[in-house]
C-alpha cells in the first residue's frame, strides 16, 4: 500500500520524492512481473480458482469497508451512503453476480 505521505507537496525535496517514486515504481513493476508469470502458468484457467479469487476479493472489501469509506470521503468527498451505494455496495453486488453466473 502506498502511504498517504507519498504525494509531493510544494516544499518537499524533489530528490526525496524521486527516491520514493522510484521505490514504489520498482515494487509495482516487480509485482506486475510476478503476476504475469503466475498467469502464464495457466493456474487461473479453472473456474474453481476464479470463484475462490472472487470470494477472497469480496471478503477483503467487506473487511476493509471502513477504510474504503474513509478513503472515498477523504479523496472524493463521498458520504458513507454514497460510498456504499455507488462504490462498495455496487462492487459487492457485481461480485455476487459473477459468482452466480
Amino acid at each position: 500500500m502506498i502511504p498517504a505521505d507519498f504525494l509531493m507537496h510544494e516544499n518537499d525535496n524533489p530528490d526525496f520524492y524521486n527516491r520514493q517514486w522510484r521505490y514504489y515504481y520498482d515494487r509495482i513493476r516487480k509485482l506486475l512481473e510476478r503476476q504475469r508469470t503466475f498467469f502464464s502458468t495457466g493456474k487461473t484457467l479453472p473456474v474453481s480458482f476464479r470463484l475462490r479469487q472472487l470470494e477472497k476479493l469480496k471478503r477483503s472489501i467487506q473487511k476493509n469497508e471502513p477504510l474504503l469509506r474513509h478513503a472515498l470521503k477523504k479523496d472524493l468527498g463521498k458520504s458513507n451512503m454514497e460510498s456504499y451505494m455507488c462504490e462498495i455496495g455496487l462492487t459487492l453486488s457485481e461480485l455476487s453476480w459473477m459468482q452466480r453466473h
